[in-house]
């Protein structure tokens, strides 16, 4: 769980928490693609054909990341 709090980074004076809380955001967003496409590519998979190893089916490829 990342608890973020924009209005604590708008109002740092430090441009070094400035910059961290920016990590942080991005790392969040990050993670939140990663479960979105998770989810997408589990939704995605037809019922009647259970992956087995060495099949497959077709995925839309990611979204290239932003910045």
């Amino acid at each position: 769980l990342i608890e973020l709090d924009p209005d604590a980074a708008a109002s740092s004076s430090l441009n070094d928490s400035t910059d961290s809380s920016a990590g942080v955001i991005a790392i969040g967003i990050s993670r939140l693609e990663d479960a979105i496409h998770g989810i997408i590519v589990r939704r995605a998979a037809p019922d009647w054909l259970p992956f087995l190893p060495g099949f497959s089916y077709w995925m839309p490829r990611r979204r290239s990341r932003h910045g």
